[in-house]
C-alpha cells in the first residue's frame, strides 16, 4: 500500500481537486441511488452489494500492488477481479423492478408540455361521499404515461365521473369494487383493474392492500391515486411513491389541483 500512498503524495493540485470532484460525483450518484431504493427490499440488497464490492476491492487492492508477505496471489486476484465483473452484471438483473421503474420516470419528460383544463370537483366531491360512508376504494388518474397494461383485466366503462357511479363501483357488493378504477381525461376508463404492489417495507401495519396498490402505481408510472380506507374512512393521496393524507373537500381538492394541474405544466409543487 506504500505505493499507494506515495502516487497520493505526488499528485498536483490540479489532479488532486480533479479526484476530489470525481468523488463527490461518485458519492451523489450512490445518494440518489440509496433514496431511490429507500424503503424497498432492494435497499437491503445494495446495502449487502456495497458490502460486497469493498470486501473485493480492498483484495484487489492488497494482492495486485503490495502482496501478502511478499506473496501477490495471482490466482485469487484473477477470481476476485472476476466475481466483481459478474457481480455487476447481476445487479442489472436483481434490480430490474427498480430499473425499470427510474426508466419511466425518465419517460414522463415532455419535450411539449401540456395543460388539462379539467375540473375535478366531482371525483372530489364523490371520493368525500366515499370517504363518509366508509367505502373502500382506489382511484388512479392516468397522466402522460400510459396505463393500458393495467386495464387488460379489467372492464372498460367509458362513464363520466359522479358520486353515484363512484358509489356504485365501490359498493361492497358491485361486482366491480374489488380493484381500482382508472380516470382518463376526466372519465372512468376501466374498473376493477388490478394494480402493481408497492414493494416498501416501512408502511404503517393499518395500511392494506388498497393503499400498497396505490404506491405502487405511482412508483411505476407518473399517475396520481386517491385511496379511501374502508375500515376508518381516512382518503390518501399517493404521488411518487409517497401518500399525503386529505382531511377533507378543500384539502383533496387543493392536493389535486397542485399535482395534476399546477403539474401539468412543468412546475410540480409537492
Amino acid at each position: 500500500m506504500r505505493n499507494f500512498f506515495n502516487d497520493i503524495m505526488g499528485m498536483t493540485v490540479l489532479q488532486l481537486f480533479e479526484a476530489a470532484v470525481e468523488i463527490l460525483i461518485f458519492a451523489l450518484v450512490f445518494y440518489v441511488i440509496l433514496r431511490f431504493l429507500h424503503g424497498s427490499r432492494g435497499l437491503g440488497i445494495m446495502k449487502g452489494v456495497l458490502a460486497l464490492v469493498a470486501v473485493l476491492l480492498m483484495a484487489l487492492l492488497i494482492f495486485q500492488w503490495e502482496g501478502v508477505g511478499g506473496v501477490t496471489l495471482p490466482r485469487i486476484s484473477l477470481v476476485a477481479d472476476t466475481f466483481l465483473t459478474a457481480t455487476l452484471l447481476a445487479l442489472v438483473v436483481v434490480f430490474q423492478p427498480e430499473i425499470r421503474r427510474g426508466l419511466s420516470r425518465l419517460g414522463e419528460v415532455e419535450i411539449f408540455s401540456r395543460t388539462d383544463d379539467y375540473s375535478y370537483s366531482p371525483l372530489v366531491q364523490g371520493i368525500i361521499r366515499l370517504a363518509r360512508k366508509r367505502i373502500g376504494a382506489i382511484i388512479v388518474i392516468e397522466r402522460s404515461v400510459g396505463l393500458n397494461s393495467y386495464t387488460e383485466g379489467g372492464v372498460k366503462v367509458n362513464s363520466e365521473i359522479s358520486a353515484p357511479i363512484l358509489e356504485s363501483i365501490f359498493f361492497p357488493r358491485s361486482p366491480l369494487h374489488d380493484g381500482a378504477i382508472l380516470v382518463r381525461r376526466n372519465r372512468i376508463f376501466a374498473a376493477s383493474c388490478l394494480m402493481p404492489l408497492s414493494e416498501k417495507t416501512d408502511l404503517p401495519s393499518e395500511l392494506g392492500t388498497r393503499h400498497r396498490a396505490a404506491l405502487g402505481i405511482t412508483e411505476e408510472s407518473d399517475a396520481v391515486a386517491v385511496v379511501v380506507s374502508e375500515e376508518t374512512g381516512k382518503i390518501r393521496v399517493a404521488y411518487r411513491g409517497e401518500l399525503i393524507p386529505a382531511q377533507d373537500s378543500q384539502q383533496l381538492e387543493a392536493i389535486m389541483n397542485d399535482i395534476l394541474l399546477e403539474g401539468a405544466g412543468g412546475e410540480e409543487s409537492l
